[in-house]
C-alpha cells in the first residue's frame, strides 16, 4: 500500500503538506487506515504520506481529501520553512511567492525544501468524496460516514481541538500574490470549495 488507505471501506485518504495531517492522522489510526502496511500514528510517530497519485489498483476508492484554503496553505509553508531554519536565505513572503509563482523558474525548482510541486499538490483526476477543511475540521470529519463506528462524538471533539489556531493570512497578500497564488492553485480553490 503506497496511500493512506483503509481497506475495509475501500476508501483513501489523501494528505497535502500543512493541512492538520497529524490530526486526521490520529484520528483515521482509530478507524483503521494504514500506510505501508502500519498505522498512521502511534502517538509518538506518525507514519503516512503526502503523495496524491493514486495507484492503479485503488482508482475505485472513495476518496477523502485534507484541505485548507490555498492563500493560508501557502502562507502556511513559508512560515513552517521559516521556522524551520532550512530556507538558506531571508526572504520575504512576498518574494517566496513571486519565486515560487515565476513561469521561468526550473521544473525542480525549490524555494528551500518547498518545490512546486508541494505547492501545487495535490492534483486530483476526479473531484474527492469528503473534504476535510482545516477550518472546518470537525464539522468535516463528522460527516464522514465511519467516524462515529470507532469513536464517540466526545471523543471526536477532543481529538479535533488540536490546540492551533489557524493564522490570519489576508495581511500578507497584496492583489498581485493572491491572483498568482490564484493561478497556479485554481484546482485547490474548486475542488475544496474556497472562494477566490
Amino acid at each position: 500500500e503506497k496511500i493512506n488507505v483503509n481497506q475495509k471501506y475501500k476508501i483513501i485518504w489523501i494528505a497535502p503538506e500543512r493541512v492538520g495531517s497529524r490530526s486526521t492522522a490520529e484520528i483515521f489510526t482509530f478507524c483503521g487506515f494504514s500506510y505501508l502496511g502500519k498505522h498512521l500514528s502511534s502517538g509518538t510517530y506518525f507514519n503516512y504520506t503526502h503523495d496524491s497519485k493514486i495507484p492503479e489498483e485503488y482508482k475505485d476508492y472513495k476518496v477523502i481529501c485534507s484541505a485548507r484554503n490555498p492563500y493560508s496553505r501557502t502562507l502556511s509553508l513559508f512560515k513552517n520553512l521559516r521556522d524551520s531554519g532550512t530556507t538558506g536565505d531571508n526572504r520575504t513572503f512576498r518574494e517566496f511567492v513571486l519565486d515560487l509563482t515565476d513561469e521561468n523558474r526550473e521544473e525542480k525548482f525549490t524555494v528551500g525544501v518547498v518545490s512546486y510541486k508541494i505547492f501545487v499538490n495535490p492534483v486530483l483526476e476526479k473531484q474527492p468524496d469528503y473534504v476535510i477543511r482545516l477550518e472546518n475540521f470537525y464539522e468535516d470529519i463528522k460527516k464522514i460516514p465511519f467516524i462515529f463506528n470507532h469513536l464517540t462524538e466526545k471523543q471526536l471533539e477532543i481529538l479535533c481541538d488540536h490546540g492551533k489556531e489557524i493564522d490570519e493570512w489576508e495581511s500578507y497578500y497584496d492583489q498581485e500574490m493572491k491572483d498568482l497564488v490564484y493561478k497556479h492553485l485554481k484546482h485547490q480553490f474548486d475542488m475544496w470549495g474556497y472562494e477566490r
